[in-house]
Formats: C-alpha cells, sequence, structure tokens
C-alpha cells in the first residue's frame, strides 16, 4: 500500500501520544514510591504503534519526490530525550539535599528507579531494539545505560564520591553509617562502567529485577579506585605523621589495628579494590617506616631482642610480613645480634688461654654459650617469625659468620661431642637425639668441616681404643646425621674406625679361648692403616717375655682368617691391667708402654739402672721418664736418687712393701704435668695437624679437578673455578689453592693449555 508522508507523521504522532500516556503513569507511579504494573490493554496499543509508525518509513510513498521522515530514528532519538528530561529532573530534585546521609539515599533510589523506568521504557520501544538497534550492534538498555553515565552520574561523581569518602572515614573510627547504601553506591561505578552489554536479570522467587552488565573495570578503577587510592594515601601520612612520636611496639600496635580495620572495610564495601588500596596503604604505613621501625635505638629490633619481649617481636613481624621487603629489616637486625654476641663468644675463647684456662674447659664454655645462642634464636625463627626464610637465612649466615671466623671453632665443637659421648647416663632416646641435634646443628655452619671430622676423628680414636664411650648408639646416631649433611666421603674414615672396633671385638671373642689359657687375657684392636689418627710407625719397643706366646698366637690365628694382612704392633696406643703382688694383691691400670717399662724391670730381677731400662724396652726416652713418674710418686718403684730427674745412673726397683688403701690404683699419667704435657703436644701439634690439612685439601682439589676435566675434555679457566667449589662440600677451597693445583696438574702433564687459547686448559689421557 502506498503512503505520504501525512500518514507517516500521523502514525508517528500516533505512536508518541500512546507512549506519553504510559509514560506519564509509570513516573506518576515512581514517584509515589509504589510498584510499576502495566497491563497489557495498556501497554500493546503503545507497542503496535511504535511498530506501524516504524515500519511506515519503509514503505514507498505515491509521491517518489516526497521525503518521508526516518520514524525509528526520531522514536529513537525520543527515547533518549525522555530518559535525559528523567535523570535531569533527578540532578536538580538531589541537588536540594544537603544531609550527606539523605543524599546518598536518594542517589541510590534514583538509580533503583531508573531501572524500572529504563525496563519500562523499552518494553514501550521494544520494536527499536528488533532491527533498529540491533544493526546498530546496540539495544534499548545499552543506551539507556550509557545517558545515565555520561549525563546524570558524570555530574554527580564528585558529590557522590566525596560523600563515600566521609563516610568511609567515619567507618574507620566507628562511627555509625549507612553501610549497605554506600557498598550499593561503589557498585554502580562498575556497573555503569560495562563495555558492550546490558542485560535484564530476573531475581529467582521475586517480582523484582535487576541489571547485568559486562566488565565495568575500567571505568571503576579510573573513576573510584585510583582516587580512592590517592584519598587513603592521603589519610594514611596523617596517620603516619601523628604516629611520629610513638614507640616501635605502639606504632605497630597502631598500625595492625589500622590495617585490620581497612581490610574488614574494603573486603565489605570494596573487595574488588581491597588489594590495590590495602597495598597502597602498606607502602606509607610499613614500607616507608620500616627502617626507622626497626632501628629505633630505644624501642626498635635489637632492643626487643635484647630484652626478649616476644610479643612485641611478634607484632612487628606480623607487621613487616605483609610487606615482604621490610623483613629485610627484622633479619639484618638478627644477624647483628648473633654475631655481636658470637664475636664475644671468639674473644672470650683467645683471652680465656691467657688466663691459664684449658682448651678442653675453654671448649666446653663456647660450644655451651654457642649451643644456647643457637636455641634462642631457633626459638625465634620458629615461634615468633614464623619460620620464614629470609630470617632463617639471616640467622645461619650470621652462625656461619663467627663460627668459621674462630679457627679454634671446629675443635671446640669436636671436644665437647667427645665429652658428650664419654658422659653415663646418655640412654634416652629422646635426650641422645637432642644432644645429636646440637652438635649437627652447629656442625653444618662449618666450611671447614674436614677439620672438624680431623679433630672428630682423633677423639674417636681414643674413646675406641680405651673404651670410654658410654653410648653406641649415640655415636651411630651422631655419625649418621654427619652422612647427611657432608656425604659419604667425609666419615669414610670414622665409619671404618667403627667397623675395625666391632671387627675386632668379634675377633678377640671368636678366639679367647685359644689365647687366654696362655694366662694372658689379650684384647687387640687390629686398625686399618690411613683410617685413624695414628702414625703407622715402626716402634722399636721389645715385647716382654711372658706376652710374646699370646701375641704370636694372635698373629697366627689373624693371618690365617685374613690372608695377605700384616700386623705393626703399636705399644703407645693400648692399655693394661696387671696385678701387682707385694704384701697384699693390687690391680694395676697402666698404658702398654708402663706395662712394657714394668715387665721390663721385672725381667731383670726386679732392679735396673734408668739407662738400662731405656735399652731393653725401647721405650723412646721422652716418654719413658714421664710414664714411669707416677710409679715412683705412688711409691711401686723405688728410686735411687732424690728428685723427679731420672739419670743415666738412676737404679728404680720394684717396691715389694708397696702398701696403698685403694686396691685399683690407676698409674696412667694425669693432673696438672699430664695436661702440660698434652698442651705442649698439642701446641706443637697445631702446625703439623694444619700442614696434614692442606696436604689432604691439595689431594681432594687434584682429584676433584681431574674428575671434571677427565668427563668435560677442555674447559675455560672461568669456567672450571665454580665447577671445583660445587663439587667440594667438606671445606671452601680458596681461588689461591684452585690456582696452585691447576699449575701443579700442568707440571705434571694431567693437563695442558689450548695452543689457541691460553685460557683453556685440556686434558691429557
Amino acid at each position: 500500500m502506498l503512503h505520504t508522508a501525512k500518514v507517516n507523521e500521523e502514525l508517528y504522532q500516533k505512536a508518541r501520544e500512546l507512549v506519553t500516556d504510559v509514560h506519564a503513569k509509570v513516573l506518576k507511579i515512581l514517584k509515589r514510591g509504589e510498584n510499576v504494573v502495566v497491563s497489557n490493554g495498556e501497554y500493546m496499543p503503545c507497542y503496535n504503534a511504535v511498530i506501524k509508525a516504524c515500519d511506515s518509513s519503509q514503505e514507498p510513498t505515491a509521491n517518489k519526490d516526497e521525503k518521508i521522515q526516518n520514524n525509528e530514528e526520531r522514536l529513537f532519538n525520543w527515547f533518549k530525550q525522555l530518559i535525559k528530561e528523567y535523570l535531569l529532573g533527578d540532578v536538580q530534585e538531589s541537588n536540594l539535599i544537603m544531609d550527606q546521609e539523605q543524599y546518598i539515599e536518594k542517589v541510590y533510589k534514583q538509580y533503583k528507579n531508573f531501572q524500572i523506568y529504563l525496563h519500562w521504557l523499552s518494553r514501550l520501544f521494544y520494536y527499536l531494539d528488533q532491527f533498529f538497534l540491533k544493526n546498530k550492534n546496540s539495544t534499548l538498555h545499552v543506551e539507556g545505560f550509557k545517558i545515565y553515565r555520561d549525563d546524570y552520574f558524570q555530574i554527580i561523581n564528585n558529590k557522590l564520591f566525596n560523600h563515600i569518602v566521609n563516610f568511609q572515614k567515619m567507618a574507620r573510627e566507628d562511627q555509625s553509617i549507612p553501610r549497605e547504601t554506600v557498598k550499593r553506591l561503589i557498585q554502580i561505578y562498575q556497573e555503569v562502567g560495562f563495555k558492550k552489554t546490558v542485560k535484564l536479570k530476573k531475581i529467582a522467587n521475586s517480582s523484582e529485577f535487576a541489571y547485568e552488565v559486562d566488565d565495568g573495570s575500567k571505568y571503576y578503577e579510573d573513576n573510584f579506585q585510583a582516587k580512592f587510592a590517592d584519598e587513603m594515601e592521603q589519610y594514611y601520612l596523617k596517620r603516619v605523621n601523628e604516629w611520629s612520636n610513638l614507640s616501635t611496639p605502639e606504632y605497630v600496635e597502631q598500625a595492625l589495628k589500622s590495617l585490620q580495620k581497612e581490610e574488614e572495610i574494603a573486603q565489605y564495601f570494596y573487595s574488588k579494590s581491597q588489594k590495590i588500596i590495602v597495598n597502597r596503604i602498606e607502602q606509607i604505613v610499613i614500607q616507608q617506616q620500616s627502617e626507622t621501625l626497626a632501628n629505633n635505638e630505644q624501642t626498635g629490633l635489637y632492643s626487643m631482642l635484647k630484652e626478649k619481649k616476644e610479643n612485641e617481636m611478634k607484632n612487628l613481624y606480623k607487621l613487616f610480613k605483609r610487606v615482604a621487603e621490610t623483613l629485610d629489616h627484622v633479619a639484618k637486625k638478627l644477624g647483628q645480634y648473633i654475631n655481636y654476641h658470637g664475636n664475644i663468644f671468639n674473644e672470650q675463647s683467645d683471652s680465656r688461654k691467657s688466663e691459664g684456662v684449658t682448651q678442653k674447659d675453654i671448649a666446653v664454655e663456647f660450644v655451651q654459650k654457642v649451643f644456647a645462642l643457637k636455641k634462642e634464636c631457633d626459638h625465634l625463627v620458629q615461634d615468633v617469625f614464623n619460620q620464614d626464610i629470609t630470617i632463617q637465612k639471616a640467622r645461619d649466615n650470621a652462625f656461619q659468620n663467627f663460627l668459621n671466623k674462630n679457627d679454634k671453632s671446629t675443635f671446640f665443637l669436636a671436644t665437647h661431642a667427645d665429652i658428650i659421648l664419654k658422659q653415663e647416663g646418655l640412654q634416652n632416646e629422646q635426650e641422645i637425639e637432642d644432644r645429636v641435634q646440637e652438635i649437627v646443628g652447629i656442625f653444618v655452619y662449618f666450611y671447614s668441616r674436614d677439620t672438624f671430622f680431623k679433630h672428630y676423628q682423633k677423639f674417636f680414636s681414643n674413646r675406641l681404643l680405651n673404651a670410654t664411650s658410654r653410648n653406641k648408639e649415640a655415636e651411630k646416631s651422631l655419625i649418621a646425621r654427619f652422612k647427611t649433611e657432608a656425604g659419604q666421603t667425609g666419615v669414610n674414615k670414622i665409619e671404618t674406625m667403627l667397623k675395625d672396633i666391632n671387627n675386632s671385638e668379634e675377633f678377640n671373642q671368636d678366639n679367647r679361648k685359644h689365647i687366654s689359657p696362655l694366662g694372658i687375657e689379650l684384647n687387640v684392636s687390629v686398625l686399618t692403616t690411613g683410617s685413624w689418627p695414628i702414625a703407622n710407625t715402626q716402634e722399636k719397643v721389645s715385647t716382654p717375655q711372658v706376652l710374646k706366646s699370646s701375641i704370636e698366637k694372635f698373629e697366627q690365628l689373624y693371618k690365617s682368617k685374613y690372608k695377605g694382612r700384616n700386623i705393626n704392633w703399636l705399644y703407645s696406643q693400648g692399655t693394661a691391667e696387671m696385678q701387682f703382688r707385694s704384701k697384699e694383691k693390687y690391680l694395676l691400670i697402666v698404658n702398654s708402654y708402663q706395662m712394657v717399662a714394668l715387665l721390663s724391670i721385672q725381667s731383670q730381677a726386679n732392679t735396673i739402672s734408668y739407662q738400662k731400662l731405656v735399652q731393653i724396652s725401647g721405650i723412646p726416652e721422652n716418654e719413658l721418664e714421664f710414664l714411669l713418674m707416677p710409679f715412683v710418686k705412688l711409691k711401686i718403684l723405688n728410686k735411687s736418687d732424690e728428685g723427679d730427674a731420672f739419670n743415666n745412673n738412676s737404679e728404680l726397683s720394684i717396691n715389694s712393701q708397696f702398701q696403698n688403701k685403694l686396691k685399683k690404683i690407676k698409674c696412667i699419667p694425669g693432673g696438672k704435668q699430664a695436661q702440660q704435657k698434652k698442651q705442649k703436644e698439642d701446641d706443637e701439634g697445631r702446625t703439623q695437624f694444619m700442614e696434614e690439612m692442606n696436604r689432604e685439601r691439595e689431594f681432594i682439589v687434584d682429584a676433584c679437578i681431574v674428575r671434571i676435566m677427565k668427563s668435560r675434555k677442555t674447559m675455560k679457566h672461568n669456567d672450571l673455578f665454580p665447577e671445583v667449589i660445587k663439587l667440594i662440600n667438606n671445606f671452601k677451597p680458596e681461588i689461591p689453592l684452585i690456582k696452585r693445583r691447576i699449575e701443579s696438574l700442568l707440571d705434571r702433564d694431567y693437563l695442558k693449555r689450548d695452543e689457541n687459547d691460553r685460557n683453556t686448559f685440556i686434558y691429557v689421557p
């Protein structure tokens, strides 16, 4: 059907007329605050009129030259105009409200009314959604929300935002605010910031509805989040300034309370921004103040450590862990605390020697202080600082620092271990584990673990050979822990020592019936050469006649079981129990040299000159005089001349009239003289000890370099060094040592330099 512009205009005006009536009704109902209800009888005429008006624009006219207006475009523009007029009235109405709580309540109510209004208006113009706006990739709901955002919300935004900020400040001070309304208003920033989509969402089991939008983050972040974070930053800058005169614990308490409150507020009102806003606050409250708080001379962390204020330290850690990098200040202070005490321990260990205190007592004092400090710091790390990795590393680095400054610390710990393992009553499994853990807890900090093992071997050797160890399980447990921490290489010799003693005990037990009938109860420890800290020297000691048959029988039995093995007897290491008869019967506890000396005197009709005794016993003269002195002082031996010194003409004889209240008498040298002799030997042996250690380290570095080069074939000079350091875990090889060993291997043709690159080494098969 052909029609004219007049018909088209009439249809358009009819649509406007019908829509205007229903629109007016919706406005009246909204103003009264009642639920909007539009009957089908009212709705359908409007709907049909809009369809007819839109369709007429698409139909051909009777007069081709006659222009017909596009009713779809006109109705859409009118749709937008109605919304703008509606919202403009709301703006004017809101501006009359001065009370901020009434204002935000009004804005929120207007937003809800707008949604209802938009819903019904969109239904009246629904036909535009189906064709006109569909071609434009939009909807009436989208266009309505755009108008709300750009023509209404943007006008009220600043005033609304300021009210929200004020209410948030009131919330921080625990004042009553309209919480739910404020929360809903903040959500509006996200809803109006939609990207493309606005959809009607029916609320289940309700006659109400809401709108669902796609991600509105950008608008929300720009118009609320960023501005609100700036406001909070200014707020907390003022708070920090107010707290500046507080002590560290007081500041921490205020900061923790404020941040907890901030998180509660953020979680309720703007959870989407919680992390960003709280992080901004933490930068001001924690990070910018952390160094000052930790370093406060009167109330900072060092003061807390000295005064054992654990609750204050817990709170400080609780605050600082919110900003991970600030824990460096905690770690640094703990490290300073440990180093301070550790350096004092080191200085005291040096000064105590000049005061005449024995090395054993110095070792005990030093290790007990280190244990106490370690126990204190372990408690802090675990129970106060929540096993924080950064703080653990600081603790470990500090202990490493002061322990490795003291070149005697390895000896001190080995001495302590020796004392503990000789103690009676170490039977409880938990007690054993505690003592082992204490020792290993310090051992792991040593760079020179090989020197510790060297000292430990020496003490272990004495315990095994003199049967002074009181708990085999503790010994085994400690060795197992050393093996875990230092690897098999570190404990190879120690395990061999233990194996030697176990094998020797088993062999002695199995063959006792063959040796005992000879009148001597012989217990022999057969030691593997190279595994024990004992020089394998050929001693010139003459075996007493009374022992010869037993020793020969032992050798015969041993060599029949272990073919090809040679035995070298070391009297310098053994002990003996000798029955001694005078008027009564006594048991003498002596070392093997003393046994040989007494039996040598006995073999000479109980009387002998000192010079002859030296000759027939074969005992080194520098040892013999020292070993005879206990016999003279106890009057087991008579000495012809006065004084402690022996000369070649001194006559020695066994005292047949000897008497003593004790029936079991220890004759092994002890007391001050023995300590002086041991101290002298230790001083003389220290140089030898380090020479041996240096030789062993050279062998280890040589083997490591060869092993690496054999695998790699060629390697750059600068690449070889870190590889060597990485492979050696029982000491820390210094660069000069590695350089010297490379040069040595080059001289011995294990390596050669590349002809074209002097910094490249080549393995020589």
